[in-house]
């Protein structure tokens, strides 16, 4: 009994002090006992900065100063105004609408549980995530049923929709409250229904959106369905834009002459808007802004938004773009996920703040410039899978290469960057070295004799694959190479299906001249395409699935 209380202790303190790494251990409770003292010393808000400027250090002041901030923050104010356009969402399917209507079942609900961190913050019932998980059997029934109950009555949620905001600190010194990010913590009854429709819209959002929707990130903190229904309300937005841009109002960039019309790109819920630096072009902006606004009860941020300019934009014309849209004028890009936004060559100097980051990281090496550590542990020992005794890292210039093999043509970024360095509109883009180039562009030419042995072809139809010049043979390997003699210009890019007979047969009298016994068995024994068949798929032949991702590369 004594031992049980010792445990029980344990895992009090281990749950206030928010530790992540360390799950097993010999009585850890002192340990756990001061990383929650540390914790709720960093955490606690001291004083804080009112509008005017004073300083404000009394408990109560600060409570009564916050909820009248966040009553403000979270207050509807005024009506809104609906707008009809022309644009819409693509149709679902009656398929999907099912889909989506459903009643949860135990097993959707089970794995959205089984998601959850155990020892995440609870919301005001005190419930964790690991009480239901232990319990699972006990409360399954029940529970459940109250799911279920809510879906068919949204109205009663709000027996359980009840949240504690804390406020997570955006800077290392708080003066104010706007330097503090409020989350929601919501009981895990509430979280479940998120997460279960929140786990059948995945699914369906893909086809909702745009491809100017670059980042959507779906595990934020908080509300699991409230990010969704964001970025469907934002591309609501971009309907509206589109339309505007096609009466030809708004006059979008392009990076290159042949390259796709910029008009908007979104970041989970970033924004950026690009047009014609003039007058004309900011109220318009505006206007767009406005109604979006007014239509969804929304607003933009006037301390977060910036206007920038390029350095061909003269003053008088940037004063008067800022007073129109009632945004500053800003020089540089800011940050992004910590890290700077440059728009001129990035250079080891403006990117000093990140390695001074990395190098207050003790973290393996410890090392500074006057005194060198033993390392235990060799670095490829680390680098090995955890099942062989390391710690699966792998090599920060490893994984960037890794990242200039992705290739999707239908991505913004992909049909920018092919545009403007002229790829060709084959699926397979033509990559060449240039002396004037973007860093970007010069890590994937440098990565791009690393992908091409892998880049191999599914035949469909074979209208796309060419029968030469392409992988498409189980042995991956490439036609032109064994041949047994020169390939005729005239036949050189010739497609799979031109070798195929209108019986549906190989025309094996074609090409049995020019390529060995061996080869010649094994293209027999690949099933000749056909006009219904799919179209031929580009696959990544390094890995068993044949698709490509950061981990098997």
């Amino acid at each position: 009994e004594y031992e049980q209380v010792l445990e029980q202790e344990e895992i009090l303190w281990f749950q206030k002090s928010r530790c992540k790494w360390l799950e097993q251990g010999d009585r850890n409770t002192k340990y756990f006992h001061g990383t929650t003292m540390i914790r709720r010393r960093k955490n606690r808000i001291m004083r804080i900065q009112n509008d005017p400027g004073d300083w404000i250090e009394n408990q109560s002041d600060l409570e009564n100063m916050a909820t009248t901030f966040y009553r403000s923050l979270f207050t509807e104010h005024g009506d809104y105004e609906p707008f009809c356009l022309s644009n819409s969402f693509p149709e679902i399917s009656q398929e999907d609408k099912n889909m989506l209507a459903a009643p949860l079942s135990h097993q959707e609900i089970w794995n959205a549980l089984s998601r959850m961190g155990n020892w995440k913050a609870p919301g005001p019932d005190g419930f964790h995530a690991l009480f239901y998980k232990s319990n699972w059997s006990t409360v399954d029934p029940s529970l459940c049923k109250l799911i279920q109950n809510i879906q068919e009555n949204p109205g009663k949620v709000v027996e359980i929709n009840k949240i504690f905001i804390t406020l997570i600190p955006k800077v290392e010194n708080v003066v104010s409250l706007k330097q503090m990010r409020p989350i929601s913590l919501c009981n895990v009854s509430y979280k479940l229904i998120t997460k279960s429709i929140a786990a059948r819209l995945r699914n369906l959002i893909g086809g909702l959106v745009g491809v100017n929707q670059c980042s959507f990130v779906p595990n934020r903190q908080g509300d699991p369905l409230s990010p969704y229904i964001f970025v469907l309300c934002l591309e609501r937005l971009f309907h509206l834009i589109e339309i505007v841009i096609s009466h030809k109002l708004w006059t979008p960039i392009k990076l290159s002459k042949k390259g796709p019309p910029l008009s908007y790109l979104a970041f989970a819920d970033d924004l950026i808007l690009f047009s014609k630096a003039s007058l004309d072009q900011a109220k318009i902006i505006k206007t767009c802004l406005d109604l979006f606004c007014q239509s969804s009860s929304m607003k933009v941020s006037q301390d977060k938004t910036r206007v920038f300019f390029s350095k061909n934009v003269g003053w008088p014309v940037k004063s008067e773009i800022s007073s129109t849209l009632g945004f500053q004028r800003t020089d540089n890009l800011g940050k992004y996920l910590g890290i700077q936004l440059h728009h001129e060559r990035v250079s080891k100097r403006k990117l000093q703040s990140v390695m001074d980051h990395i190098n207050k990281r003790s973290f393996i090496w410890g090392d500074t410039s006057n005194h060198r550590r033993l390392h235990a542990v060799a670095w490829e020992t680390l680098c090995l899978p955890k099942s062989e005794g390391g710690l699966n890292m792998r090599e920060a210039r490893l994984i960037n290469k890794i990242f200039m093999m992705k290739n999707s043509k239908s991505k913004l970024w992909v049909q920018v960057i092919r545009a403007k360095y002229a790829c060709g509109e084959e699926v397979i883009p033509v990559v060449t070295k240039r002396n004037v180039a973007s860093n970007l562009w010069k890590g994937i030419c440098d990565a791009w004799d690393a992908v091409t042995p892998f880049i191999a072809w599914n035949i469909g139809d074979g209208k796309k694959t060419k029968f030469w010049k392409d992988r498409w043979l189980p042995s991956k390997i490439i036609l032109r190479d064994v041949a047994l003699a020169h390939i005729p210009v005239e036949v050189s890019d010739r497609k799979v299906h031109d070798y195929v007979s209108a019986e549906g047969d190989w025309k094996a009298e074609e090409f049995h001249k020019l390529i060995p016994w061996s080869v010649q068995l094994e293209i027999m024994g690949v099933a000749t395409p056909h006009v219904e068949n799919d179209e031929d798929q580009l696959v990544w032949g390094g890995s068993r699935d044949e698709g490509f991702s950061i981990k098997n590369a």
